[in-house]
């Protein structure tokens, strides 16, 4: 199924049970469900904006997705996901593996989120590059399992932290898993409100990782300026478009914006 240049919004209602939190969700696929999901809008709904389970898998690129309940990619059971160039923000959590899925996240905004941006938990695997993970209520990143495993690379994980503990401490990373199973390498975290790691000692520079101001443009542009410390200073085997060493961040590595 392809789902292109789509608006789902304004599914908001609800039973008229408020003890139940339940909702309507923007696009759910299940029992080996295979979606091709591009430059849609996602916009206020009733709880997930993009959900997959038992099986199914996703393509999903530059959609916008904002404002409701649960998370705004949530990929659980044996479901799979590839997700790049989308912009995620106002849900309870942002990104998020689950049960025993996979999902692949490069070159996401995922920003001001109730709880975390990203994470892994259960027996799942998350491989997140190049993403700004960007002032989400609680913690940036979390592996949140024992049997969770994967990689953080060349991500900017930054002022994070704006509300009160509710799902996890308010740093830029906390881990609550097994650190040994994750790979974790060329980030840049900074200024998060209770500090950068939490139950791991400072990644700073060890493994290419970096306690410095990423120096975004500004006024809601996450475009790097002229001097920002994170221009090539990713992995060194990834690279940008032009062929150079990544920059960390949007705008580094192969699937990077225009």
């Amino acid at each position: 199924m392809h789902i292109d240049r789509v608006d789902i919004r304004d599914n908001t209602h609800r039973s008229s049970d408020s003890a139940v939190v339940v909702g309507i969700g923007g696009i759910f696929g299940r029992e080996g469900a295979e979606i091709y999901i591009s430059d849609c809008h996602i916009v206020n709904n009733g709880w997930d904006g993009i959900a997959l389970y038992r099986g199914a898998s996703a393509i999903v690129t530059d959609c916008i997705i904002e404002e409701g309940r649960g998370a705004g990619i949530g990929v659980t059971w044996d479901a799979t996901c590839v997700a790049y160039r989308n912009e995620i923000s106002a849900y309870w959590k942002g990104i998020g593996s689950f049960g025993t899925s996979l999902v692949v996240a490069r070159n996401n905004l995922v920003h001001e989120n109730l709880g975390w941006g990203i994470i892994g938990t259960g027996q799942s695997t998350m491989e997140a590059t190049n993403n700004v993970v960007y002032h989400n209520g609680n913690c940036g990143v979390a592996p949140w399992s024992t049997e969770s495993r994967g990689r953080f690379i060349n991500n900017i994980i930054v002022e994070n932290g704006w509300r009160e503990q509710w799902v996890c401490p308010c740093v830029g990373v906390w881990n609550y898993g097994d650190w040994a199973k994750w790979v974790f390498r060329n980030n840049i975290v900074w200024n998060n409100k209770a500090g950068e790691y939490e139950a791991i000692w400072d990644q700073t520079g060890i493994n290419g990782n970096l306690n410095v101001d990423p120096m975004f443009v500004g006024d809601g542009s996450f475009r790097l300026q002229a001097d920002s410390p994170a221009l090539h200073a990713g992995d060194t085997t990834i690279y940008n478009t032009a062929g150079s060493v990544s920059h960390i961040g949007l705008y580094g590595g192969p699937q990077a914006p225009p």
